[in-house]
């Protein structure tokens, strides 16, 4: 198979397992936000903050290093080195999560009910490291159709055991156990599919390899858990719980579609982009196109939450109308972020790690984090998403100023991709805009009406501006060159 047949299969399958995911999620949070509550989420969210952060020690960032290195580095010792050091991290991870930070985590935030949540939602910390490494094998293999199969699987099981514990009115560990079922319906099924296990050796020189490769590409994840959940660390202390509840949820349903969106073509293009070092002109051309397709499949999603987020209160219930405002503004925020998306992937394929590490200490503690204290200071959660949109702008600036010192990335290829996958989603919001506005009452049927049009005028425009990208695809399906 070609290399740009294997990455169109692999961003296929993995497009499937992430279809999947989200639509199981979405009937899994559809019906828990019916029968939850914002306090509910707020109490994941002030949980997920510690947990999230020692889940950046769950692979040490091994994962890369065996997806990045040559393949003659790459044998049994290996790749035992790297599960048995990795088990014993994650051991005492989960030791200190427990018996330290669970109990601090309670006194904090003056919640008790976290003295328990905390170690149950951290659960996988435990079982993720027991198949990583057969993980990153088929990652590396560029299998993504077995990775597809595990995931969904693992998904459809563990969104069925939280909709059950919902009902059974089990509250807000329905939310852990739709997080944890998944980690250990995986774990047996990526043994199965690698056909990969652990022998009982250990390497010092593959341990020095990978920790020496690793160090920083860890350090960076630690920043960017930081980043991601810093605004929930500062919203759950100086708000509380519905609050925090009310501005998860609008996260749920904005950012993390990108981060899904993200993780796709992040996960097919990391390999590709490592076996292309050297080769800057292919790799800018690659990027490209990720930045279009990031655009395409992200901003319509996106234009349609910033338009009409009535569409929320209609499915999940009006105890969710005051986190509107912030589902529009978020909306905003990814879409500025696909702009420079892949800026960890590509910097990290290419060896730089340290610089990438570096960049993330700047963008996390001198913009993200004390805009968003100022902003959640002053003026709540309104104030802190419009931190999130305004440190992403800001934050973008660097990147794109990273692509260009160091791996010579042009900024008009960049923003020339961006703009085109951005256009369809512009148009048809302006298009739309007039008429939606105009109508002072937002009734279910003009809510559904203009979602109906929104959607027809995408995909008439997205086919008038895109035809030839289209066309692309199909001759990369059919095996055939691309010119």
């Amino acid at each position: 198979m070609t290399s740009s047949k294997k990455i169109i299969t692999g961003v296929t399958w993995t497009a499937v397992q992430t279809l999947i995911n989200r639509t199981s999620g979405f009937i899994v949070k559809l019906i828990l936000a019916r029968l939850l509550f914002p306090e509910d989420y707020g109490l994941i969210g002030m949980a997920v903050v510690f947990t999230s952060f020692f889940k950046s020690f769950t692979d040490l960032g091994f994962s890369t290093a065996i997806i990045q290195r040559d393949e003659n580095q790459i044998n049994q010792t290996y790749l035992s080195t790297a599960f048995w050091a990795n088990m014993l991290w994650s051991i005492l991870s989960f030791i200190i999560l427990a018996i330290l930070i669970a109990p601090l985590a309670t006194k904090f935030y003056n919640e008790d009910v976290l003295l328990y949540l905390i170690p149950s939602l951290g659960l996988s910390i435990l079982t993720t490291p027991l198949y990583f490494v057969n993980r990153s094998i088929l990652v590396r293999e560029l299998n993504f159709k077995k990775i597809s199969h595990i995931n969904n699987l693992a998904n459809v099981i563990a969104g069925a055991t939280a909709i059950i514990m919902a009902f059974s009115g089990f509250g807000v560990w329905a939310l852990v156990a739709h997080n944890v079922v998944q980690t250990i319906i995986e774990l047996p099924l990526f043994f199965y599919f690698s056909k990969w296990k652990p022998s009982l050796v250990w390497d010092k020189k593959a341990y020095k390899d990978l920790f020496g490769f690793t160090a920083f590409t860890t350090l960076s994840e630690l920043i960017n858990r930081l980043s991601s959940n810093g605004d929930y660390f500062i919203v759950g202390k100086l708000l509380g719980k519905i609050e925090l509840g009310l501005y998860s949820f609008a996260f749920i349903l904005t950012d993390s579609i990108r981060v899904q969106i993200k993780m796709i073509i992040d996960t097919v293009m990391y390999p590709v982009f490592s076996k292309l070092q050297g080769d800057k002109k292919q790799q800018e051309n690659l990027l490209s196109k990720t930045i279009f397709y990031n655009c395409i499949t992200t901003a319509p999603i996106m234009g349609l939450l910033f338009l009409n987020p009535e569409l929320i209160t209609i499915v999940f219930g009006d105890k969710w109308i005051d986190s509107l405002l912030v589902i529009k503004i978020i909306a905003l925020a990814a879409i500025v972020q696909i702009l420079t998306n892949s800026f960890p992937t590509l910097m990290r394929a290419n060896g730089l790690a340290r610089i990438e590490f570096n960049y993330q200490l700047i963008k996390v503690f001198i913009l993200f984090l004390p805009l968003v204290f100022l902003g959640t200071y002053y003026y709540g959660i309104i104030g802190c998403s419009l931190s999130i949109l305004l440190s992403r702008i800001l934050q973008n600036i660097l990147n794109i100023q990273g692509f260009t010192k160091f791996l010579e990335i042009s900024p008009k290829t960049i923003f020339f991709n961006y703009i085109k996958g951005l256009l369809p989603t512009v148009l048809s919001v302006v298009l739309i805009f007039p008429f939606y506005y105009i109508i002072d009452v937002k009734s279910n049927l003009v809510v559904f009406s203009s979602t109906l049009i929104y959607v027809i005028l995408i995909i008439i425009i997205s086919y008038i501006f895109n035809k030839s990208e289209l066309k692309k695809l199909l001759k990369l399906k059919a095996n055939e060159p691309l010119n």
